[in-house]
């Protein structure tokens, strides 16, 4: 009973009412420890009358005893504690990491004794000038609420509520909902010319010394989540006047001053969003040339300056690897270990990894764009410096003026089971991306094998896989549709086009263009890898028209060189897809960013933003949003030994001495063209006489297999004659060439036949 003041002070009421002259002066304080002390009173309405009727009412001795001890057990607890809390408060301590576990639905109160903030002065930097106040949790949402020197409840102090599941499809979480957060100022400055923000002539006033934050935690349940042991981290962080105050000029908040990040997400991009910071405190040479007094307007307004004011960097950091599809984990103890880290500017610059594209301006839109993955646990923060502060100071350290926002994390899916959200639970063996994969699997074992042998059905599973991607690409741009969906119907539109091109290839002897198709799926995964290198990272790629020009080049740049030798590219275009392909179902189940070579082509084809928030590359500690680099060295390792053996397995074993299906390529096609046409001059040039098609062609008849059509045997000449044998006075018109014989000898023979 000795917390319950809104039970004593109904009580309180109801006494007062009934008797006001006898007991105005009672202290709740003292009513409480009563009532505690003394069993025969309960908490009902006739409860102070009998309080004070004690001794007429024979109650022992041993009763007024134990009263008159609670009294002055109150007196002192008046005199050393001060006024009433009205609830039990834990103390927090500055710049210390507190982790506690606590009951959802259930408030738990904190306090905070404020730093020592200076003293007054125009320009000055000693003291701390703000503090941030801020609470983690995994899963579930929390209100965060504070006021300064009142306890609470009841008071009503600054809330940073749990921001609501918006309903539009485009984001489907916001991130600060887990990690809120408020900063407060320790003072105040004077507003001489302006009655909305400092200026140069304003004067600091800090607040008193011993000035108590008194803060309440509450974590909110939903179904299906266990709320009897949450695991809650809570930390506090003050900043001098050299210093940044993150959140300290926001212009799109709720909150006067809003230190929170928010992040919003798609399957494939995560866009981190943040309000202004305001320096620590003014400095002179900012108002000399800027037209504007508000220091919260000079900021963005001189960006861009020689000098420059404030600049933001945003970092990442990755909770752990980004797991298999078939199953993932969503650690709490490895996520409250990385938002400890990234939670002050020495933890930052060690643990997290900037983004590639540089610092933001204060002048720039505070919303950045970062690539995912779903299921990628990702921890964010904003590193903020003072370059203005830092050019005046230069004797100082650049720590010196850094300060950090408050750290949020994102699994870019849901956790809970919030209504029309993507769960997290979903990524754990898909069933219809599992079949997809095994698949996969076997066609790619298909092409690493018999690939060159069945040469018709390698074909037509190309023009499949091709038409597939192409459809589904066009119904991720300009559907909503399910993944099972959009693979269904882009196989289902495959067809039509595949079995069009099939026909166009046996009707119209299309070799040469079916060949070039083969390599160019070479040449889709080879350039694929290319751009998955640091190549990939230059910003002259983040161009739309130059990535794709370059990629395109880079499809044909492969078959091109393997043209003129038709079953050297086969065997290399399956050995290298099929080899990837099955690696990518292994994939599947060990879990690395192995198969982002690929998809990373498809993500920028369906969201030109992606080009623009892509960061990392394959050989780097982190890619796409994982940090699997010792697995993604051993996928590319196994795919580039898998493809030699492929390679020469076909080569060697299944598809020796093994011709194309339907000709050759394009080159020895128009050899063959050609071969027909002679013959049909030389026949037409002396009909009376039957030329064979191997004089039209020469040696290269049993290369092109070229079929003869029916005629009378001819009289045979002596291999090993130089004199043709001659039947009824006509020379013999020589049918094969004898590999025995040198080249001169067939020419003397062809001479002394009349042939040359």
């Amino acid at each position: 009973n000795l917390f319950c003041k809104n039970n004593l002070t109904s009580l309180l009421t109801h006494h007062r009412q009934q008797q006001p002259s006898r007991h105005r002066c009672v202290h709740p304080k003292l009513y409480v420890v009563v009532l505690t002390l003394n069993p025969l009173n309960k908490l009902h309405s006739r409860a102070p009358a009998s309080l004070y009727r004690i001794g007429s009412m024979g109650v022992p001795f041993a009763a007024d005893a134990l009263c008159i001890v609670a009294l002055c057990m109150a007196v002192c607890c008046e005199a050393f504690h001060g006024q009433y809390d009205g609830a039990k408060y834990d103390e927090l301590t500055v710049d210390e990491w507190t982790q506690v576990n606590v009951v959802a639905d259930k408030e738990y109160f904190y306090k905070v004794i404020l730093p020592e903030s200076g003293t007054p002065c125009h320009e000055c930097f000693e003291g701390n000038r703000w503090l941030a106040v801020s609470a983690h949790t995994q899963q579930l949402n929390i209100t965060l609420e504070s006021s300064l020197n009142v306890p609470l409840p009841p008071a009503v102090g600054v809330r940073a509520r749990a921001a609501t599941l918006p309903t539009s499809a485009q984001y489907q979480a916001v991130g600060n909902r887990h990690s809120p957060a408020l900063i407060s100022k320790l003072g105040n400055w004077t507003h001489v010319d302006d009655d909305v923000c400092y200026n140069l002539n304003s004067m600091w006033l800090p607040n008193e010394v011993g000035d108590v934050l008194y803060v309440s935690v509450t974590v909110h349940s939903v179904p299906y989540v266990s709320s009897n042991n949450v695991t809650v981290a809570l930390f506090a962080h003050a900043g001098d006047g050299h210093q940044p105050m993150p959140g300290g000029c926001a212009t799109t908040s709720l909150l006067e001053h809003d230190c929170m990040l928010t992040l919003s997400y798609t399957d494939i991009l995560t866009t981190v969003s943040f309000q202004q910071a305001d320096f620590g405190a003014p400095h002179s040479p900012n108002f000399v040339v800027a037209p504007h007094t508000c220091t919260c307007d000079y900021i963005p307004f001189m960006a861009s300056g020689t000098t420059g004011t404030i600049t933001y960097t945003v970092y990442r950091s990755y909770i752990s690897n980004c797991g298999s599809d078939f199953h993932r984990t969503f650690s709490e103890a490895d996520l409250m270990t990385t938002l400890k880290r990234l939670n002050t500017v020495e933890g930052i610059k060690k643990y997290g990894k900037p983004r590639t594209a540089g610092d933001v301006l204060a002048s720039e839109p505070k919303d950045i764009g970062l690539d995912s993955v779903e299921g990628q646990g990702v921890v964010y923060n904003v590193l903020i410096t003072d370059q203005f502060g830092a050019a005046l100071y230069p004797d100082l350290d650049i720590e010196t003026f850094q300060s950090v926002m408050t750290p949020a994390h994102s699994y870019a899916c849901v956790l809970t089971t919030p209504d029309g959200q993507f769960q997290c639970s979903d990524l754990n063996a898909q069933p219809d991306y599992m079949a997809v994969c095994m698949i996969m699997g076997v066609v790619g074992l298909f092409l690493c094998l018999v690939g060159h042998r069945f040469y018709y059905h390698t074909i037509v599973l190309h023009l499949l896989v091709f038409w597939t991607t192409v459809a589904f690409l066009i119904m991720s741009i300009e559907t909503k549709w399910s993944y099972m969906a959009k693979v269904g119907c882009g196989l289902a539109a495959a067809v039509v086009p595949t079995v069009l091109l099939v026909w166009a290839w046996k009707a119209r002897n299309l070799n040469g263009l079916m060949l070039v198709f083969t390599g160019a799926m070479m040449g889709v995964l080879l350039s694929a890898l290319v751009f998955a290198t640091p190549l990939g990272e230059y910003s002259l790629f983040t161009v739309t028209f130059n990535f794709w020009m370059c990629f395109c080049c880079g499809i044909l740049l492969f078959p091109v060189f393997l043209v003129a030798k038709p079953s050297w590219l086969v065997i290399a275009g399956t050995s290298i897809v099929g080899s990837y392909y099955f690696l990518y179902t292994v994939d599947y189940f060990v879990g690395s960013d192995f198969n982002d070579i690929y998809l990373n082509v498809l993500r920028r084809a369906i969201d030109p933003l992606f080009a623009t928030s892509y960061d990392g590359n394959y050989f780097s500690a982190d890619f796409n949003g994982c940090s699997n680099l010792a697995p993604n060295i051993g996928f590319l390792s196994a795919w580039i030994v898998l493809s030699i053996v492929s390679m020469i397995i076909q080569g060697q074993w299944t598809s020796k001495n093994v011709p194309l299906a339907e000709g050759k390529s394009f080159t020895l096609s128009f050899r063959r063209h050609w071969d027909e046409q002679n013959y049909r001059r030389l026949t037409a040039r002396n009909p009376s006489r039957q030329y064979s098609r191997h004089e039209a062609s020469g040696p290269s008849r049993q290369r092109l297999n070229v079929q003869h059509p029916q005629r009378q045997p001819q009289p045979q000449r002596a291999i090993f004659r130089s004199e043709p044998v001659s039947v009824d006075g006509e020379p013999d018109i020589p049918t094969e060439r004898s590999p025995l014989l040198p080249r001169r000898s067939h020419q003397e023979a062809d001479r002394s036949a009349g042939l040359v």
